[in-house]
């Protein structure tokens, strides 16, 4: 995939899912479904996107956590960046977010734990062999 932050974050759930899990659940569900009303949400929801703005580049636990926290509660669910590269989608305002439950973070780690990711631009060559499966993101 052409996104390093999707590629990074599938490489800590398969690296290191529980560390994910517990940043993930501890440092934003928790905190998020705790905050009384919809501007609190909103404010912490632009300070974890400025903290993800302020990381770009740094591929660990808690960028990748952030990514997971962002995508659930942004506009649609979206990802996209401006001309400067930052993740510029807005505040959702879902009234309960779609959290992943570390059971099933678990479940997609075990499917993965065999799997290559790689971020390349769509015409890279890759060199496949008898019995590879390739899946390239459209």
């Amino acid at each position: 995939d052409f996104n390093k932050d999707l590629i990074n974050f599938f490489i800590v759930l398969q690296q290191t899912p529980t560390g994910l899990c517990s940043i993930f659940t501890n440092s934003f569900v928790s905190l998020y479904n705790n905050l009384e009303n919809d501007e609190a949400k909103k404010k912490f929801y632009y300070d974890v996107r400025s903290d993800f703005n302020l990381n770009l580049g740094v591929f660990n636990l808690e960028q990748s956590a952030r990514f997971l926290f962002l995508n659930k509660t942004s506009f649609g669910g979206l990802f996209r960046v401006n001309s400067k590269g930052f993740f510029n989608v807005p505040f959702g305002h879902r009234k309960k977010p779609k959290f992943p439950k570390e059971n099933l973070l678990l479940e997609v780690h075990k499917l993965i734990k065999n799997v290559h990711f790689s971020h390349q631009k769509f015409n890279h060559q890759i060199a496949l062999q008898k019995g590879d499966f390739f899946y390239l993101d459209p």
